[in-house]
């Protein structure tokens, strides 16, 4: 779990530097051993996450459109959005993902017993927020840095994002 906080491309960088990978959750067990270890000083007594968010290594492939892929451009096989996520909120370029532990209202009851527990979920956020961050390294492996990521299929997550922030202002203004 990283201390600091970065956007999810620095994210990446950072884990490689380590030796690992930004973390590549595969399965509802390892989703979980995340929250967990989040949890403890992430998280409030109530589930809620003090941090926005945790950056892990799932993006929107944007450059190929193969959809959600790992950053190791593999294809997902699994994921942990909820019901209407990811949802590219206000269009505004959410093409990275983070794990949340926010109790969602329409699922899950108000009542005192689960105001104590999180939910956690994948939601997808916007690449350069800063964000804290989880590397996986496969057990035993060295602390010898991995090779520079190749991050091509993600290199268009700022310009698309400011074409399509940017893009309707402009046109309002020269239809004007």
């Amino acid at each position: 779990m990283s201390d600091d906080l970065k956007s999810w491309k620095d994210a990446v960088r950072s884990c490689a530097e380590q030796g690992a990978e930004l973390a590549h959750v595969d399965s509802f067990h390892y989703d979980h051993l995340i929250r967990d270890v989040q949890a403890q000083g992430y998280m409030d007594k109530w589930g809620h996450s003090k941090a926005p968010g945790l950056w892990i290594g799932v993006a929107w492939d944007i450059k190929y459109g193969k959809g959600w892929i790992y950053s190791n451009g593999t294809n997902i096989k699994w994921h942990n959005f909820l019901r209407d996520l990811p949802d590219n909120l206000f269009g505004n370029g959410e093409f990275c993902v983070e794990l949340r532990g926010e109790r969602p209202l329409y699922e899950v009851p108000l009542t005192e017993h689960a105001k104590l527990k999180y939910y956690p979920h994948w939601n997808d956020a916007i690449c350069w927020d800063e964000k804290h961050y989880v590397c996986r390294k496969p057990q035993g492996a060295e602390n010898t840095p991995l090779p520079e990521p190749d991050l091509h299929m993600f290199s268009s997550f700022e310009i698309s994002t400011l074409n399509m922030i940017l893009l309707p202002c402009l046109l309002t203004v020269f239809v004007k």
